[in-house]
């Protein structure tokens, strides 16, 4: 791996994950050397190869997505291109700071992502992601833990270093509308909200249905704001 110069990369991190379910691998010797030379070991498979050299550096990240390694293989000579630096700081509607906060930079044009590494915010709510110029859509989605909404800011130009904060809003974690009536044993079923911030792809979002009749069918309607 070199960098605009032709000069090589070293202690440059390669990541590898499964592009099916965002795991990443454990690769030891995944960092380059003093030539930005790196081999490791990996079962077949396909995977997305992640190139993530270090944000001081103002490289832009490369990605390799979905490549079958089903033999020994030479992914090539990579030269990264220079960048800008995106940063900002997430925080909530009631002002604390938010981290783990996932940042995706979206191409506005194309509306294809931008690959960047390390776009989670810290514990102090900062990102800090390099970018090549251009115009962006940037949406902030908060850990699924958080009772807050994702935020979209729509066409931000980023033609050197970038600022850009975000402010998430409260996100309500369902609501029962109107009384419930009385069933067959007297008892009126109540409509309860389990597993955090209602979101979608919240994969352990659910509601329970206390006093309902057991193994009972019932409609159920979301309103998606």
């Amino acid at each position: 791996v070199f960098d605009p110069s032709f000069q090589p990369i070293v202690n440059l991190d390669v990541d590898v994950r499964d592009p099916f379910t965002g795991v990443k691998l454990y690769t030891p010797g995944d960092n380059t050397d003093n030539n930005g030379f790196v081999d490791f070991v990996v079962p077949q498979g396909v995977y997305d190869i992640e190139i993530c050299p270090q944000f001081a550096l103002g490289l832009v990240p490369h990605l390799f997505g979905n490549t079958p390694i089903n033999a020994t293989t030479n992914l090539g000579i990579v030269s990264l291109a220079a960048g800008v630096a995106l940063t900002g700081t997430v925080t909530s509607h009631l002002g604390p700071v938010v981290g783990g906060v996932d940042v995706d930079v979206v191409d506005s044009a194309t509306q294809l992502p931008v690959f960047v590494c390390d776009d989670n915010t810290n514990g102090a709510g900062l990102y800090q992601v390099v970018v090549p110029t251009g115009q962006y859509d940037l949406i902030f989605a908060p850990p699924y833990s958080a009772h807050l909404a994702s935020s979209v800011e729509v066409g931000v130009v980023v033609n050197g270093a970038t600022s850009r904060n975000a402010a998430l809003t409260f996100c309500d974690c369902g609501t029962p509308s109107g009384p419930g009536g009385a069933g067959s044993a007297g008892l009126v079923p109540q409509d309860t909200a389990i597993g955090g911030s209602h979101r979608l792809g919240k994969p352990d979002r659910g509601f329970d249905v206390p006093n309902g009749l057991p193994a009972g069918l019932g409609p159920v309607l979301f309103h998606l704001p």
